[in-house]
């Protein structure tokens, strides 16, 4: 039931992107340091939408998820050697 849940709910995303894409048709020039892109607005909108998420996904993961794997093998060793010592 759940997988047909977000299946749905990414394939009302995906609609809702192409539509947003669609309305923001507009040519759109980016200056970047080694150059320029020119892109429509929606497809402009929706790489800085990814890279916005992918950047807040690395520091999720080298903040929390990382520190955390860290401390839980730590208590599993100390675990292990207070179970070894009776």
């Amino acid at each position: 039931m759940a997988r047909w849940f977000w299946s749905l709910l990414a394939a009302l995303i995906a609609l809702l992107g192409l539509g947003f894409s669609l309305i923001n048709f507009q040519q759109v020039t980016l200056a970047v340091g080694f150059g320029t892109l020119t892109l429509p607005l929606g497809v402009l909108v929706l790489l800085a939408l990814l890279a916005g998420a992918l950047v807040a996904g690395l520091l999720l993961w080298a903040g929390v998820i990382l520190p955390m794997g860290f401390r839980l093998r730590a208590l599993e060793k100390d675990r292990a050697g207070a179970d070894a010592d009776g």
